[in-house]
């Protein structure tokens, strides 16, 4: 299993230095499903702002993360207690 993560920054004003910011995380075991997650606003004029930026990131992907597995937990509990149901009817 191969992650890849590509980022685009695009400059908004670079007196300020900021920009809004894209990243696409790719795994080589679903290709056709990468996840983008986007900063709109992103200050980059300090290391502590830079690193702000990837934690954002990085949050939004484990939020995302957390969610899918929510999901498949709640259906794979569905569908056991729906197979034993109907089971129990045969």
């Amino acid at each position: 299993m191969a992650i890849t993560w590509t980022t685009t920054i695009t400059p908004l004003n670079m007196a300020t230095k900021e920009a809004s910011i894209s990243a696409t995380r790719i795994d080589s075991e679903d290709p056709d499903n990468p996840k983008t997650y986007n900063v709109p606003l992103a200050k980059l004029a300090t290391a502590q702002e830079k690193l702000a930026v990837a934690d954002e990131i990085w949050a939004a992907y484990q939020a995302d993360l957390a969610y899918t597995y929510t999901i498949a937990a709640f259906i794979d509990q569905l569908e056991i207690d729906l197979n034993a149901n109907l089971e129990a009817r045969e």
